[in-house]
This record gives C-alpha cells, sequence and structure tokens, in this order.
C-alpha cells in the first residue's frame, strides 16, 4: 500500500511538473514542423524542417534545421542545424541561401550562424527557395545536404505568435 502511494505521489510529480510539459504541435507548413513546449518554466517554440536531399548516406533523423524562439531569454529566430555527425572544424563551413554565401561556426554535431549574420541570413531565407549546406565530417569527406525553404514565412509567423 505505501509503495502504491509513493509510485502515484512520483508520476503525479512528473505528469504536473512544468519541466516536463508535454509538447503543443502547432501545425506545419509545407516542409516545416512547429511546436511549443516548456522548459524549466520557460516557453519555448521551435520549427524544423529535414533536407530534401543528402549527399551521403543515412545519418539518423536528427539531421534538422531549426529556429527557436524563447521569449524569456529574448532570443528571437536562433537559428541551428544539427547535422548528424561531429563536423570537421578545420575546414569552412559553407552555407549558401539561394545565390547568397555565408560562413557558419560548428559546434559537435551542429552548425550556427554567427550572431551579427543571423538577422540577415533569417531574412534571405524568408525571401529564398533553398538552403545548401557544404560541410567535411571528420575524415575530410564533403556533405551536402539542401532543404527547401517553401513554407517557412508562414512558420515563423506561427512560433512568433504562439511565443510573443
Amino acid at each position: 500500500m505505501i509503495f502504491k502511494k509513493f509510485f502515484i505521489v512520483v508520476i503525479s510529480l512528473f505528469i504536473f511538473n512544468p519541466v516536463f510539459a508535454l509538447d503543443k504541435d502547432l501545425g506545419t507548413s509545407k516542409r516545416f514542423n512547429m511546436h511549443m513546449y516548456k522548459q524549466d518554466e520557460q516557453t519555448i517554440c521551435n520549427l524544423y524542417s529535414s533536407p530534401i536531399t543528402q549527399s551521403t548516406p543515412y545519418r539518423g533523423k536528427n539531421v534538422k534545421l531549426h529556429i527557436t524562439n524563447r521569449p524569456q531569454k529574448n532570443h528571437r529566430h536562433k537559428l541551428s542545424i544539427n547535422m548528424g555527425i561531429n563536423v570537421n572544424t578545420k575546414k569552412p563551413i559553407l552555407v549558401m541561401i539561394d545565390d547568397k554565401k555565408y560562413t557558419f561556426f560548428a559546434y559537435k554535431n551542429f552548425i550556427f550562424p554567427y550572431n551579427k549574420d543571423e538577422k540577415r541570413i533569417i531574412r534571405d531565407m524568408r525571401r529564398a527557395r533553398k538552403l545548401i549546406i557544404k560541410i567535411y565530417d571528420n575524415n575530410d569527406k564533403l556533405i551536402t545536404d539542401e532543404y527547401s525553404l517553401y513554407g517557412l514565412i508562414q512558420a515563423i509567423s506561427v512560433i512568433d505568435r504562439a511565443c510573443r
């Protein structure tokens, strides 16, 4: 009996604790999925998309482009891309948005734009049709991923309204 009460209390803590709050699906827009969740009492809204083409064999389901809003931290439109493998930081990381080229930096399996370029990159992504990433893995093999940007404007609008 005591074990049963203890078990119910522990399960209740996980269910009703905001740290473990469930995701709220905000829908899809073309190739983008949007969702909102709470983490440590903070609301986070995120959109993500998978590449339409990859030049290497399957690298897992985590290969995704993310744009995230965290209103409590005053973060809007933070771009990150999970490459699914550790990126060679000694080689250039090139991101092309239609005909415009940008360099990014890597941390483990993620690549990020430099802060000074981020607003311009998001603006260019809204106007563009595709984004192409060229990186090297730790074996110096060139990896190219291509993302469709159709539906991005609507997807950003949805996460902006959800996380004000």
